[in-house]
């Protein structure tokens, strides 16, 4: 009996010792600062125009001919780590990845530092500026276009990572 005495004895002040521990808080406070992500934008958010010309002869549409330049202008808040570009659009029946045009077998090919530059692919940009492009008509091999007004429509995506 006595050593269960000792096992109840031991056992309550283990018990008591429990009861009698208090528990303290501390508070943390956590900070930091958040910073605007990067924006760009292309000033004016109004529609950009490129007049091909008024003088296009059929025989002579072949995506180099009547080559126009034309910009893109980037404003960019902060300093992106890098910023993509897009022109989407319906691309021509006839492939070649150029943007279809009002007429059936007409397109028109965008050119980017000298080569081809397809629509709907995503390509890298420098934010600080403007981004240089060139378009010119081409058609589908051995169509006839008929004479006339043609328009073609296109939106211009950026892509900040």
């Amino acid at each position: 009996m006595s050593l269960c005495k000792s096992h109840l004895h031991a056992l309550f002040y283990f018990f008591s010792f429990s009861a009698c521990a208090t528990t303290k808080y501390i508070d943390m406070n956590l900070y930091g600062v958040l910073i605007a992500p990067p924006v760009c934008t292309i000033p004016g958010n109004s529609i950009i125009y490129v007049d091909l010309g008024d003088k296009i002869l059929n025989s002579r549409i072949n995506g180099l001919n009547y080559l126009t330049d034309f910009s893109i202008p980037l404003s960019c808040t902060g300093s992106p780590a890098g910023v993509n570009m897009s022109i989407n659009g319906t691309e021509a029946s006839f492939g070649n990845k150029v943007l279809k045009a009002s007429k059936d077998g007409l397109g028109v090919r965008f050119i980017r530092n000298g080569a081809s530059q397809p629509i709907n692919s995503w390509f890298a940009v420098d934010y600080r500026q403007s981004v240089a492009l060139q378009v010119a008509p081409v058609r589908e091999a051995g169509s006839v276009i008929s004479g006339g007004y043609f328009n073609a429509t296109a939106t211009v995506t950026l892509q900040l990572p």
